[in-house]
């Protein structure tokens, strides 16, 4: 429903080389965050009516617990002192998770 404006976060985001998913499956929002805890995503951002008209981000950290607000430009900050001193490498597959293959077991 606001896949546009996840699309331009995303694109904000991976230009200042920040590795970024866009869930854009057709599962529920408890699904998604659910299976990106399960993948160990470091930050969560669930994108609603409220995010888009203030252009303030919910954001979900791994580890603690509970959700920030911040803008697009404060969070990569975050994620850069974070990530200081480690290498920074493009995702080597499509951005957004429906593009991506699956692989099942069998």
């Amino acid at each position: 429903r606001h896949l546009e404006f996840c699309e331009r976060i995303v694109k904000e985001i991976g230009d200042r080389g920040i590795r970024v998913d866009l869930d854009d499956r057709g599962e529920t929002v408890a699904k998604k965050i659910r299976d990106a805890e399960r993948e160990w995503i470091p930050y969560i951002l669930v994108v609603g009516d409220e995010e888009v008209k203030t252009e303030k981000l919910r954001v979900r950290v791994r580890g603690e617990g509970e959700l920030k607000t911040a803008t697009v430009g404060q969070l990569c900050e975050e994620i850069g002192r974070r990530m200081e001193g480690f290498p920074l490498e493009p995702l080597p597959m499509p951005v957004r998770l429906s593009q991506r293959p699956i692989f099942v077991g069998g």
